[in-house]
């Protein structure tokens, strides 16, 4: 869906009508499910402003301009780089020592993001060029390993259904004002029927996603998390050639 709305909204503010779509479902279902707001130290806004940073602004930023450059098949394969650097975060930051199955994990995400940037072929080495769409996306992926990394901090005392809409909430703080700059003098701005159907999907659907992401890594922690990450490029390349 990313994929194909880039070449028609400018990446910010695809974000920017992406997450307020998204916070406002989560607000609703917030106020239904859980009531009353909890009580919020300084260090909680810090830990979910920090997360609108670096998962709702940096993320969808990075992803959406590397999807203007490489491919989607691509783009879910370098941001396989994610369990990787998760892992390697969870164990600086959270002193979550991996075992030595994880480390052969790590080793396989490393070769295969190689193996896909040098198109399998061992002479591409040599006359290597990358490809600024596939360092975005892997800047991305660092963005949502640190997002993961806080959300298991922060949601030690908050709820995940609170986590996510809130850090949802904080990432339009970054969102608006790149939106506004994006749309000065913007005059090539097309809305289609089928970029209208995919921003509701990526604003609702993917979000719901999001959420399940979170309470998965409240239940398990995210360098367990961070080993069903690697399906995403087969479902992302499966889909890719079927509707792309």
């Amino acid at each position: 869906m990313g994929k194909v709305l880039v070449n028609e909204i400018p990446p910010l503010t695809l974000s920017a009508i992406r997450i307020s779509i998204a916070g406002l479902f989560l607000g609703v279902l917030l106020k239904r499910r859980e009531g009353t707001k909890p009580t919020l130290r300084k260090k909680h806004y810090l830990l979910l402003l920090s997360m609108g940073f670096t998962g709702i602004f940096s993320f969808n930023f990075f992803l959406y301009c590397g999807l203007q450059y490489t491919t989607s098949t691509n783009g879910a394969i370098v941001n396989a780089f994610y369990p990787a650097i998760a892992l390697m975060l969870s164990a600086v930051f959270l002193k979550e020592m991996f075992n030595k199955k994880q480390f052969f994990g790590i080793v396989c995400s490393i070769f295969g993001v190689v193996l896909i940037t040098i198109q399998g072929s061992i002479g591409q080495i040599f006359t290597f060029n990358i490809n600024p769409g596939d360092i975005l996306v892997l800047l991305s992926a660092v963005g949502w390993a640190v997002y993961s990394l806080l959300g298991k901090i922060a949601m030690e005392e908050l709820s995940p259904l609170f986590v996510t809409t809130y850090s949802c909430i904080f990432g339009l703080v970054f969102l608006y004002p790149g939106m506004f700059i994006e749309l000065i003098g913007e005059t090539d701005l097309s809305i289609t029927w089928q970029s209208v159907v995919a921003i509701v999907y990526i604003s609702l659907v993917v979000v719901v996603a999001q959420f399940l992401w979170n309470k998965g890594i409240h239940v398990v922690g995210p360098e367990i998390a961070a080993a069903f990450f690697n399906l995403t490029p087969i479902f992302t390349a499966t889909l890719a050639i079927i509707f792309l």
